[in-house]
């Protein structure tokens, strides 16, 4: 399974963006992230590239339209753990379930 590092794991933004990701999930996919990575990769075998991750960052109001290319970068260079261009259905869900965790009280 793909892992976040502790960097990302602890980066607000990151959080933010799980968090919305996860939303729009929940909203339009009844919670499963995996109809939601189908539904966004359309059925692209290789996964995600950076045409898929803007359309559903912009689906999940990430950013506005100034800074979503800043976000699309960050999640294509930290989701990508395999840095072959294209987010992989397990380098997805890993990431996204691992900054979904609750963090424990400071």
């Amino acid at each position: 399974m793909a892992t976040v590092s502790r960097s990302l794991a602890t980066d607000p933004r990151a959080v933010e963006l799980a968090k919305k990701v996860d939303s729009l999930a929940k909203r339009k996919f009844n919670g499963s992230y995996d109809a939601a990575f189908k539904a966004y990769t359309k059925g692209a075998t290789a996964g995600a590239s950076r045409d898929h991750v803007h359309t559903l960052l912009t689906d999940a109001n990430v950013g506005g339209w100034f800074s979503r290319g800043f976000y699309v970068s960050g999640v294509m260079d930290k989701f990508d753990t395999n840095k072959n261009g294209k987010i992989s259905w397990t380098e997805f869900d890993g990431n996204l379930k691992e900054l979904l965790k609750p963090k424990p009280a400071a």
